[in-house]
């Protein structure tokens, strides 16, 4: 018995759409707050965007899909071409090597977490503390330099571990995101820079938070969108920091 091309198409998408459905129960439990907050709806286009990226890289198995995936939640859906997660990245190409390209990948993690996030996540939660009281406003240095003041003092083990290189080029590709979002000031430059560091380089696109879009490509002032984009990051900041500290 012969199955025809169309057939195996049909068998193929009827597997992926299973697990997919499969994808939805596991982030409603990997990550019950966020699900609660973004919607089926948007984890439904984000699960479909994160799997047909996953395919086409040639990370096909369940195992290692799910892993991608599960990074994309965590660091930003685009984390792969992120310039401050390089590091995280492992050397060849995941189609020859997909199982022990998934296992590289889920050893840097655990360097990243150790390093970045820390044991019960108290990094992650003093880089929240000091977001929340962190100064938006500029001072008479150079942007730039500015920029990286207020990261060295919010999360330095983030700027270390992504090093100069990659900080400047997260800088460049934040600038081209400033643009897309007609943002001028350095108030608001610095907004997307934090916006980058929190949630991935392309967090505009990003189905989770659509929130952040929603007000940053408002049709109003600048002075208006930074102040309820700022406004909105210091509310999911916060209840995000009561999460960590309750689990603590």
């Amino acid at each position: 018995m012969l199955i025809r091309k169309e057939q195996l198409d049909t068998l193929q998408n009827a597997v992926l759409c299973s697990y997919r459905n499969d994808l939805m129960d596991h982030f409603r439990v990997f990550a019950p707050e966020l699900f609660k907050a973004a919607g089926e709806d948007q984890f439904r286009i984000f699960i479909e965007y994160g799997t047909g990226k996953a395919i086409n890289m040639g990370l096909t198995l369940r195992g290692p899909m799910r892993l991608f995936l599960d990074l994309m939640c965590i660091l930003g859906q685009d984390f792969d071409i992120d310039p401050q997660y390089r590091p995280l990245w492992p050397a060849g190409n995941p189609k020859q090597i997909p199982m022990p390209f998934a296992q590289r990948l889920h050893t840097n993690f655990a360097e990243y977490l150790n390093r970045c996030v820390g044991a019960d996540k108290r990094i992650l939660a003093n880089a929240l503390r000091k977001i929340l009281s962190m100064p938006f406003d500029p001072v008479g240095t150079p942007f730039r330099s500015w920029t990286r003041e207020r990261l060295s003092g919010i999360y330095p083990q983030k700027l270390e571990y992504m090093g100069e290189d990659n900080l400047s080029a997260l800088l460049d590709a934040c600038d081209e995101t400033a643009g897309k979002a007609r943002i001028e000031t350095p108030r608001g430059h610095l907004l997307v820079v934090v916006l980058a560091v929190s949630f991935g380089v392309n967090f505009l696109s990003n189905p989770l938070y659509p929130w952040v879009s929603k007000r940053l490509l408002a049709e109003s002032p600048e002075e208006v969108r930074v102040e309820k984009t700022l406004s909105a990051l210091h509310i999911y900041a916060s209840q995000m920091l009561k999460g960590l500290e309750k689990g603590a």
